[in-house]
């Protein structure tokens, strides 16, 4: 069940804006305090299910500030290689790792896709270091067991598609052999990414990495999952919208 709270009704010419509560020390409370007299984008809302409470991280700037200080990858700690990696997988490399992973890419037109941006950062000044496909495929599983953090809360993450995959035929299972891109803001970059949404709940004690920070491509305020990962389809939430368990 999510839980959000009764909104006052307003003038539609009124602009308004909203007050977060939270302790002195920036650390969010339990459950914060909001007023908001707009709509759902500055509230992060909460859903229970089997007895656990999850809550959206990024539906508002000081909640996105708070969670890159808890979970986000500071630079200086990353190799050359790593700091590679993240800047060309942001980029477009993505598509070739994970359409490899997943099948839909032979390694041939893969190694092609990586090296193609690759040179593009190279060109453009972002990187002056040459990652190999084969390389950064084995560093991927480095990058999760020295960079990843621990979940300390059960939280809400979104991930969007342009065309519904998750969940389709009525499957109630996903599994995911590529690396699974998702945020913890529900409305990050939607003429991007479309308006399929599906929220993940996901439990504290998951290896994440946060990528907001040390990405190519700024607020998509991304967490990444490793390589399969498998979901348990929970319930519609709307023709558009599925809840997800990990």
């Amino acid at each position: 069940m999510i839980n959000k709270k009764n909104y006052v009704p307003i003038h539609p010419n009124c602009k308004c804006t909203y007050v977060s509560v939270w302790k002195r020390n920036r650390t969010p409370p339990e459950k914060p305090f909001v007023v908001n007299l707009i709509n759902d984008e500055s509230h992060n809302w909460a859903y229970d299910y089997e007895g656990k409470h999850y809550q959206l991280q990024g539906n508002t700037p000081m909640s996105r500030d708070d969670f890159l200080h808890e979970i986000g990858v500071p630079i200086d700690e990353l190799s050359e290689e790593e700091y590679a990696f993240f800047k060309i997988y942001t980029d477009n490399g993505d598509a070739a790792i994970n359409g490899y992973l997943r099948g839909l890419l032979s390694k041939e037109d893969a190694i092609k896709r990586w090296e193609d941006v690759n040179d593009k950062l190279l060109d453009k000044g972002v990187l002056d270091h040459i990652l190999l496909f084969d390389d950064s495929l084995n560093l991927i599983d480095t990058i999760f067991s020295k960079h990843g953090k621990t979940l300390k809360k059960d939280i809400i993450v979104c991930r969007r598609e342009r065309d519904r995959f998750m969940g389709r035929n009525n499957e109630t299972k996903y599994n995911d052999k590529g690396l699974t891109s998702t945020s913890i803001y529900e409305y990050a970059n939607t003429s991007i990414y479309g308006d399929e949404l599906n929220y993940i709940l996901v439990p504290k004690g998951t290896n994440v990495l946060y990528l907001e920070g040390i990405t190519n491509v700024l607020e998509d305020y991304e967490v990444l999952f490793p390589p399969n990962i498998n979901l348990k389809y929970v319930e519609d939430l709307s023709k558009n919208k599925k809840v997800w368990k990990l």
